[in-house]
């Protein structure tokens, strides 16, 4: 409280100018790290053997993302999801829908 026996606001010191162009820094500065954070645990994920690596990312003070089952697991989806892939021949796909006269030139 002030001396004159009233609440001071939150905003008050948002009033002098050098403050308010730090705050405002820090702020700019905070939101370009986590979009930094953001982006390169987007782009790590969208890599091959990304189970492997999502074990070893870290969130700071937030979060701690530690290897486990879910690792196993989503590295056995993987392996079966890329074996499906190799197997499927999407031509098989485009020849049924030809035969069904579903084909729209």
């Amino acid at each position: 409280m002030s001396t004159s026996g009233r609440a001071d606001s939150i905003w008050a010191p948002l009033r002098i100018g050098i403050f308010r162009a730090l705050w405002l820094a820090v702020l700019v500065s905070n939101i370009g790290s986590w979009m930094q954070t953001v982006g390169a645990q987007w782009l790590l994920v969208s890599q091959p053997h990304a189970s492997i690596l999502v074990a070893l990312v870290q969130l700071g003070q937030i979060a701690t993302i530690e290897p486990g089952i879910g690792a196993v697991s989503f590295a056995a989806v993987v392996i079966i999801t890329m074996i499906a892939a190799m197997s499927f021949d999407p031509r098989l796909m485009w020849d049924a829908a030809g035969e069904n006269g579903a084909d729209h030139d």
